[in-house]
């Protein structure tokens, strides 16, 4: 009850202060967890099952997610392409790293790509995938960031490696020049790309890796519309074109998405597969949404619903006021000193100027996240603002695309 009455505080503070302006209902959206499935009802490969239990230890006692479990199952019963569409932070990264484990522990030849819109993204899953790895290569000092490894199965290594752009002249990454050209790069099986990089330098220089590509993975698939989309629709068509070329058979493709409303039809456009030969899986849970008065808010704040997660929104109408709601990043006097506090702000020029304004006298941790800290320090701020108490979060959209 301690946390819960803490927000209460701060909620009755919000509602003093903004009264004039705030909208006289909020919305409460109450997720579901989703239901659980056991591991050992999977019917998958030996290789699989001990990946699944390095990736998630959890997932051997506690089960896993019923659509990771519907996913993985129809993919065991022979299904080759797959568009995921699940919440935020439901797991879809154990469905698409056991698909591309699976099937490369299977062909001791083939290779697979995954491929990110951002750079934040891409070593988020690195730093994920360096935790059960061995012989990883470091590039910086402090041994944080790892641009490949080697997973254990079954006493069998499979590599992976970042792949990104070098550069050149002032943006030239001598870090990633220098891993190009070791073995452990040549030997990796499994790239990290953004999209760009993927599409411009796949099949010139390496050749061998585009002839043995068996799997590809886009993620944040909901994101590939437009211009965006059109590039990401003729890098697949560049690739089905060189597989053709040496007479080899279109890789499978893996699509990992927020919730679409026609996913299939979506899936089908952007990878050039028929709609029959995607597998559309999806988590299955409906939120509970409900407009509620203002001053019910507490009330449920206090006793708030069991298995799944709450989110109470609170309204205000700028039209009606100018309010400066920036003041919320470090008022101790409205926000308290102990709660957590997550602002999301238009730009990272925006978050440093926010910060440069704050007012240091009321002591809130105030930390910046955006698209230009390197991964370690992404890494480093995530488990901050876990673990410290009264602490503010400035960030772009980096966040929510760069968290696993």
């Amino acid at each position: 009850m301690g946390e819960a009455t803490e927000l209460s505080l701060v909620v009755d503070r919000i509602l003093k202060r903004y009264h004039k302006g705030l909208l006289d209902k909020a919305v409460s959206i109450f997720t579901p967890f989703p239901d659980k499935k056991p591991l050992s009802d999977l019917e998958l490969s030996k290789d699989a099952i001990e990946f699944i239990k390095q990736y998630e230890p959890k997932a051997e006692k506690n089960g896993l997610f019923f659509h990771q479990f519907n996913l993985l199952d129809t993919y065991s019963k022979g299904a080759e392409n797959f568009i995921l569409t699940s919440s935020t932070g439901s797991g879809k990264s154990l469905c698409f790293w056991t698909w591309i484990i699976d099937k490369l522990s299977m062909n001791p030849h083939a290779t697979a790509i995954i491929c990110f819109p951002t750079q934040a993204l891409m070593w988020g899953q690195a730093d994920r995938l360096s935790k059960i790895s061995t012989e990883k290569t470091h590039y910086n000092k402090k041994k944080e960031n790892a641009f490949s490894g080697n997973i254990n199965v079954n006493n069998e290594k499979i590599g992976w490696t970042i792949w990104k752009g070098v550069g050149s002249g002032w943006t030239k990454d001598k870090a990633m020049k220098e891993h190009e050209g070791t073995e452990n790069f040549k030997r990796a099986r499994i790239r990290l790309s953004t999209l760009d990089k993927a599409h411009w330098s796949l099949i010139p220089g390496h050749v061998n890796f585009t002839k043995n590509l068996e799997c590809i993975v886009l993620d944040e698939a909901h994101q590939y519309d437009g211009l965006f989309g059109a590039n990401v629709h003729y890098f697949l068509k560049r690739i089905y074109i060189a597989k053709e070329s040496s007479k080899r058979r279109r890789p499978n493709v893996f699509l990992a998405s927020a919730t679409l409303s026609d996913a299939t039809s979506f899936a089908s456009r952007l990878i050039s597969y028929p709609e029959n030969e995607i597998q559309h899986v999806t988590d299955l849970v409906n939120p509970q949404i409900n407009t509620i008065p203002l001053k019910k808010v507490n009330e449920i704040l206090e006793s708030p619903p069991k298995d799944g997660l709450l989110r109470i929104n609170l309204f205000i109408d700028s039209l009606n006021k100018n309010y400066d709601l920036t003041e919320l990043i470090d008022n101790i006097n409205v926000v308290g000193n102990t709660l957590n506090l997550l602002y999301f702000s238009n730009s990272k020029y925006e978050s440093r100027i926010l910060k440069k304004k704050t007012n240091k006298s009321f002591k809130r941790s105030i930390e910046i996240y955006d698209g230009d800290l390197p991964p370690e320090r992404r890494r480093h701020i995530e488990k901050l603002f876990n673990e410290l108490e009264g602490s503010t979060l400035l960030a772009t959209n980096a966040l929510e695309l760069g968290v696993d």
